[in-house]
């Protein structure tokens, strides 16, 4: 695939931010200004529909929760591993590509990710 990649396209970082928040965004600093508190659950909630919304041809078992979970877990990994950060970094950009292109689900997330930081550690 020759098209561009762009890391805000599917983990937007603006989708932190439930709709009662107002997010102020600094080149090296993102603050939030939260005018009441709100359960930690809603806001997850709001923010995989605001992602489903922005991403309708994914399946709607892939939220942005978990594919945030998966890369947490694919650093936590590469760390313990002792491989090169840049390895993760790449491994972050085929992994959206291949959620793009729905090759990536619920059920083979996990395995995925893993083989990633395998064949990083191998290559590395």
């Amino acid at each position: 695939d020759n098209s561009i990649y762009n890391p805000n396209f599917l983990d937007d970082p603006n989708l932190y931010a439930p709709k009662d928040r107002t997010v102020l965004l600094f080149p090296s600093l993102r603050e939030s200004i939260i005018p009441f508190v709100r359960s930690k659950k809603e806001s997850k909630n709001e923010m995989n529909e605001k992602f489903q919304r922005m991403h309708p041809d994914l399946p709607s078992s892939l939220t942005l929760s978990k594919i945030r979970k998966l890369k947490i877990m694919m650093l936590e990994i590469a760390i313990d591993m002792d491989v090169d950060i840049s390895s993760v970094a790449l491994a972050y950009v085929l992994l959206e590509k291949l959620i793009l292109k729905n090759l990536i689900h619920k059920e083979n997330r996990r395995c995925l990710a893993c083989s990633y930081n395998f064949f990083n550690h191998y290559f590395d």
